[in-house]
């Protein structure tokens, strides 16, 4: 993940860290635009590990909409777990849900 963390750093992207070994990288961008940036990434990904990878970028206000939608009850309770799946604009959606 510290390889993952610099590789998007060299792109510019600011206050960048990664969670866990999940591939999942928080950070902050100007305001390019994010299908512009979603390919950005995915470049740099593929030329520094060699993994040809589709990459999901979400602004901060889609983001606190999805994890404001957990229920509050779930929060702090060790027999809940919320997964989440983020789909590509382009995907199938109703396939990708099935």
């Amino acid at each position: 993940m510290e390889e993952l963390r610099t590789c998007v750093e060299a792109l510019g992207l600011e206050e960048v860290s990664t969670y866990i070994a999940s591939g999942n990288v928080l950070f902050t961008a100007d305001r390019r635009p994010l299908a512009g940036l979603a390919a950005h990434l995915e470049a740099a990904i593929d030329t520094r590990f060699g993994l040809p990878v589709k990459v999901v970028v979400l602004d901060r206000p889609r983001y606190a909409r999805i994890a404001g939608s957990i229920p509050e009850a779930w929060i702090g309770d060790e027999t809940r777990r919320a997964n989440v799946a983020f789909v590509r604009p382009a995907a199938d959606r109703p396939r990708a849900s099935a």
